[in-house]
């Protein structure tokens, strides 16, 4: 980024701040993630206990990581789930519960957080990548449709930034192929469509709650489902081989560890803490509240951004709750006229002093996408059908050359903030937008 106007002119209010102008936003936004006096009391709770994990001995008898996966469960409309140490963590678990490995192909949207693709080669199987529909970014029938075969054991369904994906219809189709469903709700946790909880529609729902997400703990993830027979493998696939205690009929009382050896899979340690626990049992009370007070924010930047042409903000299945992780804006091609996405990116995040952000790059060219590094695939496993560039996504390239992104605290303060981003966008597109233009030949630093 340049520190002054590559033409010296100088310095002023007017002057874009990513020139050495003044931005248009110098107060904080709205901390995230954040904590109230439920979060220090039950982090506290743990600190002082003798139980930091669930795999640790101690007398009390139901851990953290239980009471939220129960609850969150429930809050879902689900009846079992089990919490992971992270969302990867969650993807592979619910593979693997699946069955899925060497040789199965698994459908992932091509635009989406590469987890969602490098948790399938974490277990041996065949990422295949279907296109999004351009005007919500997540999968459709449709896109899924194309790429089905005869070897497709399963299809990851993605709610993305500020859409959900049209899971009822999905489900039409994934039931009628007899495929099942891993619905990932990282981006979505408590959305309400068609009358069920985002993560309820599918075979199993995974979710993340690393730090940026509408949940978080940190670092943290779920599984949720109603099968019993998933329940319990995901179980001890996350806990290397151990179901909860009083499954398997031993006693509670006394010191005695919550989960005990089943040993039916082999799993791995992918278990949630007792401290992301009673960090997330606390936060799961607020959900509802803050999800209320982003959708009203949206709907009112919505009204807004009607005063300035070529600007829409992106959004999916109708939903009667919607969630808004991420605040998507699809710019038309007569107002970029050129400018490269990412520099409008980069001149927005010094007006707003908010990370604002292009989408993420297509899978199929991702430099962090890389399966042929997997360590689940040998130099003798990998062949041409792990490469990613084999797949054509239009639609997903052309939402990674016309969207920006604005983190979802933007929308948890109160009116003012959604004028500055209003006014940040008039700033960089509109009465500013040749001085950018003119900055780009003398700043590849833009280009980043």
């Amino acid at each position: 980024m340049t520190t002054g106007h590559p033409h010296g002119s100088a310095k002023g209010k007017e002057e874009l701040a990513i020139f050495g102008g003044t931005p248009i936003r110098v107060r904080q936004w709205p901390k995230w993630p954040r904590a109230d006096s439920g979060t220090q009391r039950n982090l506290l709770d743990v600190l002082h206990s003798s139980k930091w994990t669930l795999s640790g001995q101690a007398d009390r008898t139901l851990s953290y990581e239980r009471r939220f996966s129960e609850a969150f469960a429930l809050y879902c409309g689900k009846k079992f789930g089990i919490g992971c140490g992270n969302g990867t963590a969650a993807l592979m678990t619910a593979l693997q519960a699946l069955e899925i490995g060497p040789g199965d192909e698994v459908v992932v949207p091509g635009l989406t957080w590469i987890a969602c693709a490098s948790a399938v080669a974490n277990v041996g199987a065949i990422p295949i990548l279907a296109d999004i529909d351009p005007q919500t970014l997540c999968v459709t029938p449709e896109t899924l449709a194309a790429t089905l075969g005869p070897n497709t054991r399963a299809i990851v369904a993605v709610h993305l930034y500020s859409s959900l994906a049209p899971m009822p219809d999905i489900m039409v189709l994934a039931n009628s192929r007899g495929i099942p469903v891993i619905e990932d709700a990282s981006q979505a946790h408590g959305g309400l469509l068609g009358g069920r909880r985002t993560g309820a529609f599918g075979t199993i729902g995974v979710f993340s709650m690393q730090q940026s997400k509408l949940l978080s703990s940190g670092e943290g993830g779920a599984c949720i489902t109603d099968d019993p027979a998933l329940y319990r493998r995901m179980q001890q696939l996350r806990a290397d081989g151990r179901v909860y205690a009083d499954q398997a009929g031993c006693e509670s009382a006394g010191f005695q560890r919550e989960i005990s050896a089943c040993g039916e899979v082999l799993g791995r340690n992918f278990c949630l803490s007792e401290f992301h626990a009673a960090i997330l049992l606390d936060r799961l009370l607020l959900l509802d509240v803050e999800n209320a007070h982003r959708r009203r924010n949206f709907a009112r930047l919505g009204q807004l951004l009607s005063r300035l042409p070529g600007i829409r903000l992106v959004t999916g299945a109708p939903a009667e709750e919607n969630t808004h992780y991420r605040v998507c804006l699809m710019l038309e091609d007569t107002l970029l006229q050129g400018l490269p996405i990412s520099a409008v990116a980069r001149a927005m995040t010094a007006e707003l002093r908010l990370p604002v952000d292009t989408v993420d790059k297509p899978l199929n060219a991702n430099p962090l996408y890389r399966p042929h590094l997997s360590p689940m695939l040998s130099r003798l496993a990998w062949s041409a059908s792990y490469d990613a560039r084999r797949f054509i996504l239009q639609n997903a390239h052309e939402a990674e050359r016309r969207c920006l992104t604005i983190p979802h605290w933007g929308l948890l303060g109160d009116e003012s903030d959604l004028e500055d981003i209003v006014c940040a966008l008039q700033k960089v597109l509109h009465l500013r937008r040749s001085e950018l233009a003119e900055a780009l030949p003398h700043s590849t630093q833009l280009l980043d």
